[in-house]
C-alpha cells in the first residue's frame, strides 16, 4: 500500500499524515497563545515574527518575561496620578478649603439661631 520504510521500520502513510496534522494544530495553538500574550503585554503583534529566528526567539522570550511591560508601566503611572490627586484633593486643585461665600463648612451656621423659637 502506501507504506514508507525508514531505517528498516515500516511506517503507514496515515500515521505520517496524522503526526503532521497534530504538529500543525499544536503550532497554530502556540502561535495564537504567543500572540495573545504579546498583545496583552502591550507590545505589537508583529513581534510574533521573531519566532522564525532560532536563537533570538528564546532571548526575546526572556526579555518579554522579565522586562517591565508597557501595560504595567501605564498602570503604575495611573496609580501614581490617582494617589497624588487623592492626597492633594482641595489643596492643589484650586478649590478653597473654607469657602468665603457662606457655603457649608461642616459646622452649625451662624446666620440662623440654633433654636427656631428664639428671636433676637
Amino acid at each position: 500500500m502506501n507504506d514508507v520504510t525508514v531505517n528498516g521500520y515500516t511506517i503507514s502513510a496515515a500515521w505520517v499524515f496524522g503526526y503532521i496534522a497534530v504538529v500543525a494544530v499544536l503550532f497554530v495553538i502556540y502561535i495564537v497563545a504567543y500572540t495573545n500574550v504579546i498583545s496583552r503585554a502591550g507590545y505589537s503583534r508583529w513581534w510574533i515574527l521573531i519566532l522564525l529566528v532560532p536563537v533570538v526567539n528564546l532571548i526575546m522570550m526572556l526579555v518579554f518575561c522579565f522586562k517591565e511591560w508597557p501595560v504595567t508601566r501605564e498602570l503604575r503611572e495611573l496609580r501614581a496620578q490617582l494617589a497624588t490627586a487623592q492626597r492633594g484633593y482641595g489643596a492643589s486643585t484650586g478649590y478653597p478649603q473654607n469657602p468665603p461665600y457662606g457655603g457649608y463648612s461642616g459646622g452649625p451656621s451662624t446666620q440662623y439661631p440654633s433654636d427656631p423659637n428664639q428671636t433676637s
